[in-house]
């Protein structure tokens, strides 16, 4: 069935493709909305390294507003190529999606999931703050239980601060001889 030229989704697939729109799993989506996701896939893949995949080209490939309700599609299309090619992408804003080198590619994923990461943790605390400083029943269980949960968003977010997250030097430490000041020590 087609309306304007485009293949439609019969009505009870698109109520199910409506309640996954935020994030919709590969067994809900109908063969041609995995259509789309591929192309868009693959188009992607077709960019070279620093090039900018614009979305009025993705717009194109996808044969709908990638921008705004359909913006899971370049989503999914992305997460596909890192997993099979592991290409990373970065949204440049306002043009498109710039597929990164392997270095650049690299330190751009850790630096983005420790922020995002960190950014869980500071709001999950703030939230667990606000509840535990407002409740005046909790049992001591409770209380300690909290507490816990409290210290290991605290070490979370400290952990992953950009001070303490250092790179590695190139060359790896010289191995200290732990038996020198025994040997010295015995004359040896």
């Amino acid at each position: 069935m087609q309306l304007n030229g485009r293949p439609t989704i019969p009505s009870h697939e698109v109520i199910i493709l409506m309640k996954n729109r935020s994030r919709p799993i590969d067994e809900t989506l109908d063969s041609g909305t995995r259509q789309v996701v591929l192309r868009v896939a693959e188009r992607l893949m077709q960019a070279s390294i620093d090039e900018i995949v614009s979305y009025a080209d993705l717009n194109e490939v996808a044969e709908c507003d990638i921008r705004t309700t359909d913006r899971w599609i370049v989503l999914q299309a992305i997460k596909q190529t890192n997993r099979t090619h592991g290409a990373v992408f970065a949204n440049e804003r306002k043009v498109g999606y710039r597929r990164l080198s392997s270095e650049v590619g690299v330190k751009y994923a850790g630096e983005r999931g420790l922020k995002r990461v960190r950014s869980a943790a500071h709001n999950g605390r703030e939230v667990l703050e606000n509840a535990v400083g407002h409740a005046n029943d909790l049992s001591p269980s409770q209380q300690r239980n909290a507490n816990q949960r409290l210290a290991v968003f605290g070490l979370v977010d400290h952990l992953t601060k950009a001070k303490i997250v250092k790179t590695m030097p190139d060359e790896p430490p010289e191995k200290e001889d732990s038996m020198a000041a025994l040997r010295k020590a015995l004359g040896v």
